[in-house]
């Protein structure tokens, strides 16, 4: 008895997941259709949230004091103390330097640091100022009071520091966009959405869909049944 029982269940759950699968199959088009609009959405919101950054960048060569007195400094000292410098206000007071539409709390973004494979042990560094900003006029403008702070370092503001060479200022924009994560996302919420739906409705139908779930459910054989005329037909 139970044998029989676990049976008429086994059909069943058979019958129901090949009756989703044929209505999922029918509806592939809606299906896809839902997932393509969710994907533009979730694109649209990625390219709402894109985030435009602008990188200031200038390399610049510092020489150290030579001499017997003078051990010299590493890369990353010199970088750390150049750093310091530029980034207090004071010094551009000191040095009569005009900062124009540059805010003294800009100055606190400047960062320097020591290039890949810099000999530390050397006289001579080259090192990098940075400085990042969502406007390019704002960078510009930042690194060129940037640039006029690194050239007047030497001797009178540290001793570490001989002469200081620099070359040219380069601009480089960056985009951060999640449009293809948030569309890939939408795409998915799409089909799973749609898919849910369809079968949430499937399992909620009480009706009839074949003659063997209506002779299972009243046990007793079906003789017949009356097709469905079309609208030609009648």
């Amino acid at each position: 008895m139970n044998a029989d029982i676990q049976k008429k269940y086994d059909d069943a759950v058979t019958l129901e997941a090949r009756t989703l699968w044929r209505i999922l199959g029918r509806n592939w088009l809606v299906i896809l259709a839902f997932a393509v609009i969710f994907a533009m959405v979730g694109f649209g919101a990625g390219r709402a949230r894109t985030k435009v950054t602008y990188t200031g960048k200038l390399d610049f060569v510092v020489n150290a004091p030579y001499g017997p007195n003078q051990p010299g400094v590493d890369a990353d000292s010199q970088a750390d103390s150049i750093e310091t410098l530029i980034q207090d206000p004071t010094y551009y007071y000191k040095e009569k330097a005009t900062l124009g539409s540059v805010k003294t709390s800009q100055l606190a973004d400047f960062r320097v640091s020591s290039a890949h494979g810099d000999n530390n042990n050397a006289y001579t560094h080259v090192l990098t100022l940075n400085y990042e900003g969502s406007s390019r006029k704002t960078v510009k403008k930042v690194m060129q009071v940037g640039r006029k702070a690194v050239l007047n370092i030497p001797i009178q503001n540290l001793n570490t520091v001989d002469s200081v060479r620099t070359q040219r200022y380069t601009v480089s924009r960056d985009v951060h966009s999640p449009a293809k994560k948030y569309a890939a996302a939408g795409f998915l919420l799409g089909l799973v959405l749609s898919a849910g739906y369809l079968c949430i409705r499937v399992l909620g139908d009480a009706h009839y869909r074949n003659v063997r779930q209506l002779e299972e459910h009243l046990e007793v054989p079906v003789l017949g049944d009356i097709p469905t005329a079309s609208k030609r037909k009648q």
